[in-house]
């Protein structure tokens, strides 16, 4: 409704009105396709995964449909037109018959971390908890299974430089294992933020075995995604040790 205004949008519709008597109106138009967002398919759930699977190993991409799935835990049947809509979006170049290159990783990094903010990792929430004694000694809970520490609490482990404030934690374990690593569910004060996986992978470069860590692209999206300040410093300090020479090689 617009109340006798004159108007007129990017699309076309308009309402123009004079005092000469003049009158156009013109509705239903939708909008120029280059005005419209992209909605790459290689951003959805399933190229999410992907996604981190190639920035991970890089070389992947070269690899049959069936192992990038397998990496990226999803369906071989999918990787196709996921592969087909990032050469769309500018970050696959096929080189040769049989050499595929991601010339922009740095680009590609930063609009994955949007996309697994956005869309995937709130799928994967399961649970406020908090810690029955003191958090202060957290790093010595032993983490089994599948289960590894992210955001925060990886960054510390990573690179001292970080005292958390929210306990991240991917993991499977059902209530009665989280609850043996000295956790209660608390879902409005908890600190501790538990996550599903979304991979398959339990050796690196998924995780880091040894620090009981997811791995350090992981541990980077989780930080720049808080949008707190000392948060995305450490993350930095992150990309520069872990990342930096596999994001910004020649080639890539």
């Amino acid at each position: 409704e617009t109340r006798g205004i004159n108007y007129l949008d990017m699309a076309g519709n308009c309402l123009i009105r004079s005092e000469g008597g003049i009158f156009l109106q013109i509705k239903g138009e939708s909008l120029p396709a280059e005005f419209k967002e992209v909605k790459h398919k290689a951003f959805n759930n399933n190229g999410i995964k992907l996604i981190y699977a190639l920035l991970l190993q890089p070389e992947l991409v070269n690899a049959p449909y069936r192992s990038m799935a397998e990496a990226a835990n999803i369906s071989s049947s999918t990787v196709g037109n996921l592969l087909e809509d990032l050469k769309a979006s500018k970050f696959l170049y096929q080189q040769n018959e049989s050499t595929k290159v991601l010339p922009n990783l740095p680009e590609l990094l930063a609009q994955w971390v949007r996309a697994y903010h956005q869309k995937l990792k709130p799928k994967l929430f399961r649970g406020k908890y908090r810690f029955i004694q003191t958090q202060s000694n957290w790093r010595d809970r032993a983490l089994h299974g599948h289960s590894y520490w992210g955001g925060e609490p990886a960054a510390d482990l990573l690179t001292n430089y970080l005292s958390p404030g929210v306990w991240t934690i991917y993991s499977n374990d059902d209530r009665k294992m989280l609850t043996g690593y000295g956790l209660v569910p608390d879902p409005h004060q908890g600190k501790v933020e538990v996550y599903s996986p979304f991979w398959k992978g339990t050796e690196a470069p998924f995780v880091m075995d040894g620090m009981q860590t997811v791995s350090p692209l992981l541990v980077y999206a989780d930080l720049m995604g808080t949008g707190n300040d000392r948060n995305i410093e450490t993350a930095k300090r992150i990309y520069e040790q872990y990342l930096k020479n596999n994001i910004e090689r020649s080639d890539g």
